[in-house]
């Protein structure tokens, strides 16, 4: 192998020594005496055979295991971390254009190993562009002009599929706003573009994209009654834990874990549902930055209902809203941490504070082809008003939308007229505190009617059953 003794003549002294120190520590007799050999002998490989009683293929065997042990060494270690691998690969064109082209080839092989192995695909797109060029007068660039074309439609393909999601996020905010069949139309289109991109380039990192949207239209939009919900997060939670500690992919844990609360939550299955709630909060205050994986600013409002579902309503209050981190430019995770700030202040005693919040949304954002979260904020509205006895403002907030929903949204939001008719009563009486038994009707049909993708004000439903159910 006239390569390797090029390269095992061109090495450094130091590296050289240490080579032949890790030979003679492990007793590797054969390794150190062909090593040798090829430093300053001229002996022939024949003689290097006879005296070593190789057959020809275990001297093949050995010369390809010391060309991967000098390798190694070349790279100083074989256990590199990735910071070593990133270290190395800034030092790529002194590699390629300063050092013998030999022992530039086995750095760059051993280089392109480590960057496989910790996914780093973008700098492996340039570690092929520089091989390319350095094998230009070579047979092997042909090899790595195709491994180079090949990494750069892999991560295109990913970046395009990420891109895929992030305008799922967007459009799935806009429904979830609007519970329009417009915008569930998008969503539905946006599926079968990922999943003919999946067809076309099957790799674990569109898979998990495609998992993705797939757990959210089943999950957010009651769509794929077909999907097995509990298999897919099951199989998206291997397929991470699979990819390399590097993969950017590695930090989609935790929107997978909000939706596998999202899952269990809406089954009934609390014991499941407070394990991935216990994991989330370990990591709530990051939650709301990962929206362009998931729609995880619901979970501040599912956050709300499941405390009082585990009989821990008085906790609300004790918690801390400013420090959830915000990317100001998210709309919808603005009006979501909105809702959620104005129930905390309403739990700690603070109904004032929280009405300024929900009227800053109101007046910061313009709702017209948002109908569904517009009804939210103002029955929430209401209902704070309700509290302070401003009985005027509740009464023109309740009037404006009786109309509005007579004119736009009457058979989908059946159940609002439900809670109109109960606000209404406690402006009557004057008192948010008193009950009768016509509310107390009202508020069994809300909770008949207050059902599918229309349901309405799940924030608000634990306290609406407390005063009037």
């Amino acid at each position: 192998m006239i390569k390797l003794k090029k390269v095992i003549s061109q090495l450094d002294t130091n590296v050289f020594d240490n080579i032949v120190s890790q030979f003679k520590k492990t007793k590797a007799d054969n390794f150190l005496f062909l090593l040798n050999s090829y430093r300053g002998s001229s002996i022939s490989d024949t003689e290097i055979m006879n005296q070593l009683s190789l057959s020809n293929n275990s001297f093949y065997a050995l010369k390809s295991r010391l060309y991967d042990k000098v390798q190694s060494n070349l790279s100083t270690t074989i256990d590199l971390s990735k910071e070593d691998v990133l270290k190395q690969f800034h030092h790529l064109t002194e590699i390629a254009y300063k050092t013998p082209r030999e022992v530039a080839s086995a750095l760059l092989h051993k280089l392109e190993e480590d960057l496989l192995h910790f996914d780093l695909q973008n700098e492996l797109v340039i570690l092929y562009s520089i091989l390319k060029r350095i094998n230009l007068h070579s047979e092997k660039y042909f090899h790595y002009s195709q491994l180079y074309n090949k990494h750069i439609a892999y991560a295109l393909s990913i970046e395009k599929s990420i891109d895929i999601l992030g305008t799922f996020n967007k459009k799935l905010n806009q429904y979830l706003c609007s519970r329009c069949q417009h915008f569930l139309n998008e969503l539905e289109f946006l599926h079968k573009e990922i999943d003919d991109y999946y067809a076309l380039n099957g790799n674990r990192q569109i898979e998990i994209v495609k998992n993705f949207i797939e757990l959210q239209l089943r999950i957010f939009c009651d769509q794929m009654p077909q999907m097995d919900t509990q298999e897919t997060l099951d199989k998206t939670k291997q397929l991470i834990s699979e990819l390399p500690d590097s993969s950017l992919f590695k930090n989609w844990d935790l929107p997978l874990e909000y939706l596998y609360f999202e899952f269990h939550f809406k089954n009934k299955n609390i014991s499941k549902a407070n394990s991935s709630f216990e994991r989330i909060e370990e990591n709530s205050n990051f939650i709301l930055l990962n929206s362009g994986l998931c729609a995880t600013p619901n979970f501040l409002i599912s956050k709300l209902a499941f405390l009082h579902e585990l009989k821990k309503e008085d906790a609300i209050g004790q918690l801390d809203p400013s420090k959830l981190l915000l990317d100001p430019n998210d709309a919808y995770a603005s009006i979501k941490l909105g809702l959620y700030r104005s129930m905390v202040l309403f739990a700690q005693g603070k109904t004032k504070e929280g009405v300024n919040i929900l009227n800053r949304i109101l007046g910061d954002n313009s709702f017209k082809d948002f109908m569904h979260i517009d009804v939210e904020i103002k029955l929430t509205l209401v209902y704070f008003y309700l509290h302070l006895k401003e009985f005027d403002l509740a009464d023109n907030i309740l009037k404006n939308l009786h109309r509005k929903l007579k004119a736009d949204g009457e058979t989908n939001y059946s159940s609002a007229f439900d809670l109109i008719k109960i606000f209404n009563a406690v402006i009557s009486n004057g008192d948010v505190h008193k009950k009768n038994e016509k509310q107390k009707d009202h508020m069994a049909l809300f909770l008949a009617r207050n059902k599918g993708s229309h349901q309405l004000v799940d924030h608000l439903v634990p306290e609406l059953i407390k005063k009037f159910a």
